[in-house]
């Protein structure tokens, strides 16, 4: 049985710094005429129906209130990073779960939430995987909220090993393992447009 859409908020995390990409906010990057947050959204639309829809951003509010979700900042100071992100959305959503998506993946599977519900709920965590994980895109139930809290406060922030430490189960995207390449550098930006 799989996880009702109505039970879950997904979070799109827009709240770092993208140095590499001189300092500008990923998701509102221009790709092929449209910010990259778009192509998400725009992509994920079929299966957003009873999902709760939250932009986590610590700059540039104004402009992601644009794209007509709440928009969310951190509510610990530091930029602490996507486990922040997740955990504030925890903190806003009187929802049971929290599905988690950077922003920078503008080829995500347009069946990202469907799969990743589609599972008994039988463990708190959840990751999408092919050849590898990928952390920024899990699924992580509200109960664990006091435990995330708790890394942010001894600084232990990579995403990956909160997972490993809840023994999260992989979700299979091996099929589309290419959905998850990620924009980090003005050059994967210019090659990735070429598949827009």
């Amino acid at each position: 049985m799989s996880i009702v859409q109505q039970d879950v908020s997904l979070v799109i995390l827009a709240g770092g710094k993208a140095r590499r990409m001189g300092g500008q906010s990923k998701g509102l990057i221009p790709l092929a005429g449209k910010p990259l947050i778009q192509h998400e959204l725009d992509r994920l639309a079929k299966d957003m129906d009873g999902i709760e829809v939250l932009i986590s951003a610590n700059d540039h509010q104004q402009e992601y209130k644009a794209f007509g979700y709440e928009v969310i900042g951190d509510v610990i100071d530091g930029q602490l990073g996507p486990l922040s992100g997740i955990y504030s959305a925890m903190l806003h959503s009187d929802r049971q779960w929290v599905l988690s998506l950077p922003c920078d993946i503008p080829l995500i599977p347009q069946d990202y939430i469907s799969r990743m519900l589609d599972h008994n709920a039988n463990n708190l965590a959840w990751v999408a995987e092919d050849k590898r994980q990928h952390p920024g895109c899990c699924l992580l139930h509200c109960s664990l909220k006091d435990e995330l809290k708790a890394c942010l406060n001894n600084n232990e922030l990579a995403v990956h090993l909160f997972l490993e430490k809840h023994q999260a189960n992989g979700i299979d995207f091996s099929d589309q393992a290419e959905a998850f390449e990620n924009i980090n550098t003005p050059e994967q930006l210019v090659e990735i447009e070429k598949h827009v």
